[in-house]
């Protein structure tokens, strides 16, 4: 690995370990990988038995593209994604370029990329993370400077580790009142309307967001909170004193 990957790299490593928040891990990490040529990351299981059921984009850490992540779910691509089936099986990060020119992709796979393509997320590096709890996740960073290469491919699976595994720390919701300080603002907004009895997609209407955004924060809150039902996130945050 080149120097100017390496010094960067580990440098972020050892920081890492002891980010005191999300918002200071992910300026870490955003730092690191702009000088890969990226924007843009979204961290997520793919194979999380270990974890219970989880649908797509229940569970996320990074800074997605918002269009895009909308698009994907709204689009049930995670059941189309070549690329997520070939993580699942293998240890080696993916260029989506490379990727999409040599495996062979029915119409609907490769409408996957296409697409990525005209939301601005033509080029991006998939790299699969194994936790100890036999979980599968994956890391996609995208941008439009980016230039594939094997160096970068492997720094970005080693930072992509230390990134997760410190977010999984940063948002356990062990310790006492730890959950409801990482709910944020604009989730508190829509658990208020859920309280007044709107329904998801109405509190989507009322806040004029799409659907898909209203649903992906209220499962980031359940998860913060440690619930598997809206019902018990109510309950939490009544609990609390925040409604």
């Amino acid at each position: 690995m080149k120097h100017t990957i390496c010094d960067p790299l580990f440098g972020f490593l050892s920081q890492a370990r002891s980010a005191p928040s999300l918002t200071d891990l992910d300026s870490m990490f955003a730092k690191l990988i702009q000088d890969w040529g990226f924007d843009r990351w979204t961290t997520m299981p793919i194979g999380a038995s270990a974890l219970g059921p989880v649908r797509p984009f229940e569970i996320v850490f990074g800074r997605p593209s918002r269009e895009w992540s909308s698009r994907y779910r709204e689009r049930n691509y995670f059941l189309h994604d070549a690329a997520v089936r070939t993580l699942l099986q293998s240890n080696d990060p993916i260029w989506w370029t490379s990727f999409a020119r040599v495996a062979r992709l029915s119409s609907e796979e490769r409408r996957l990329f296409d697409e990525a393509r005209e939301y601005g997320v033509g080029e991006g590096l998939s790299t699969p993370i194994r936790l100890a709890n036999h979980s599968i996740w994956v890391c996609a960073m995208t941008g439009v400077d980016a230039r594939p290469s094997d160096e970068v491919a492997d720094a970005a699976r080693l930072a992509a580790e230390r990134y997760l595994l410190r977010a999984l720390e940063l948002r356990a919701p062990d310790a006492p009142g730890e959950g409801e300080a990482q709910v944020t603002r604009a989730q508190m907004e829509i658990i208020r309307l859920l309280a007044r009895g709107l329904n998801l997609k109405q509190s989507a209407q009322a806040l004029k967001l799409a659907p898909s955004t209203v649903y992906n924060q209220i499962a980031t809150a359940k998860y913060r909170m440690g619930v598997k039902t809206v019902g018990e996130l109510l309950r939490r945050m009544a609990e609390a004193g925040r409604l």
